[in-house]
């Protein structure tokens, strides 16, 4: 995706719903994105924490929010 990925959400609706679903299966653009970051760094033996909406979905608090800006 050459497009920031905020702007895609924006400029494609359909788009934006389609990885709003995937989210929730955890095939989203930032799961896969977030699973790859955590996957190097258990690899590389670095401890790390997730904060914020991603580590309340893995604890089973769904929800699909956007920043305010």
């Amino acid at each position: 995706m050459s497009q920031a990925y905020e702007q895609h959400l924006n400029d494609d609706l359909p788009w934006a719903l389609r990885e709003g679903s995937m989210h929730f299966e955890g095939k989203s653009t930032v799961s896969r994105t977030l699973e790859k970051i955590t996957t190097r760094l258990q690899e590389l033996k670095i401890p790390y924490a997730v904060a914020g909406g991603m580590a309340l979905f893995v604890h089973g608090l769904r929800r699909f929010t956007e920043d305010v800006v």
